[in-house]
């Protein structure tokens, strides 16, 4: 499930802003894609729980940064739209990942 949240949610500020693909998207979709065979290999006992957990509070870090480096870069570029998005943004990802320490 969070894999694909946040899959939509990259490339949602991607397309919002208009923006290329570029490492960054490439990256941040790589890491998404990740996450979604977290919970099957924990009921085949590959990973634990906690092992899990980790990882994929791992990964929804990473695409939290990737997401948030290029929200600020076009907002200092000048692009209005990210300016918009960013407060929102750094909102909803940080009471995620929050939730993802809990």
């Amino acid at each position: 499930m969070y894999g694909a949240l946040f899959l939509f949610c990259l490339l949602f500020v991607w397309r919002f802003l208009a923006l290329p693909a570029d490492k960054l998207l490439r990256t941040g979709v790589m890491l998404a894609l990740l996450i979604m065979p977290i919970y099957p290999l924990i009921e085949r006992s590959w990973l634990t729980v906690l092992q899990a957990h980790i990882l994929e509070f791992l990964l929804v870090l990473g695409i939290t940064l990737i997401m948030f480096l290029r929200l600020v870069r076009s907002a200092r570029e000048g692009n209005y739209e990210a300016r918009l998005l960013l407060i929102p943004f750094l909102l909803m990802l940080g009471a995620e990942d929050a939730n993802q320490v809990g």
